[in-house]
């Protein structure tokens, strides 16, 4: 079934100086053979011109704009819009409405192991002109799934602890290059733990990460994680996952 081309607005577009929503663009997801993926998620955003910095202090907020508090102000005439659509059967999504400008393009799916290029490669990048429809072909290359299970035996997690996200009670992900960092997805909530996945190019050495201040970690063998966490170098072989477990064993105090 051909699901609807744009089914989420992530972020308001803010339009100043009557500026026409009048461009188009055609985006194809493929894989490195060409072959069209269908039912990907597509992400794209606009590159808005702001003001200088000394121009942002003393100008008036546009109208709508709420980055002037302290932040950058959006030059007259600018558009910000950040929102998403799925490809349909045939790998194709074509959205129109949309403001002249530059746009940034990214893409993957949750059910097979396809790298976000905004994450790992260069990202899709579409010149929108008035009137114009614009094309480009967005190509996702395989990789692994990293999947991080933190287990909880005796029951540390309570349902409150749970609902806190991922970035308020444990870091999860992967660090990579000089240090950088990627969080992954908490994909399930267990009886008896959780369950994390990510994305991960394959033959680059990576650090999948898991730290907390609110609850004490253990490997899977039952070895005591230092205040750090866990750091467990890996790099991945095409075609297999990796799993990485540790053992949630206690609560601690966040303000020591």
């Amino acid at each position: 079934m051909i699901r609807s081309f744009l089914f989420s607005i992530l972020a308001l577009a803010y339009v100043a100086d009557g500026q026409s929503l009048s461009g188009e663009f055609n985006i194809s997801v493929v894989n490195e053979a060409g072959k069209p993926l269908p039912f990907v998620g597509v992400v794209y955003r606009r590159i808005p011109a702001y003001l200088p910095r000394d121009l942002s202090r003393s100008a008036a907020p546009l109208s709508g704009d709420q980055s002037h508090s302290g932040g950058p102000v959006l030059a007259p005439g600018e558009v910000s819009l950040h929102a998403a659509g799925v490809v349909d059967s045939n790998g194709r999504l074509a959205v129109a409405g949309l403001p002249a400008g530059d746009y940034v393009v990214c893409g993957g799916t949750s059910t097979e192991a396809y790298l976000d290029p905004c994450k790992w490669a260069t990202p899709v990048h579409v010149k929108l002109s008035g009137g114009i429809t614009a094309s480009a072909s967005m190509i996702l290359k395989k990789g692994v799934f990293l999947n991080i299970h933190v287990d909880d035996p005796n029951n540390v997690l309570t349902e409150t602890d749970a609902n806190m996200g991922v970035a308020s009670d444990m870091t999860v992900g992967v660090i990579y290059g000089s240090g950088a960092f990627w969080p992954a997805t908490r994909v399930s909530l267990r009886p008896n733990g959780r369950d994390y996945k990510i994305v991960v190019p394959a033959g680059q050495p990576l650090n999948a990460w898991i730290w907390s201040r609110h609850f004490s970690l253990a490997s899977q063998a039952g070895i005591a994680l230092s205040a750090e966490g866990t750091k467990q170098a890996f790099q991945a072989v095409l075609g297999v996952d990796r799993d990485v477990t540790v053992r949630v064993t206690g609560k601690l105090n966040p303000d020591q």
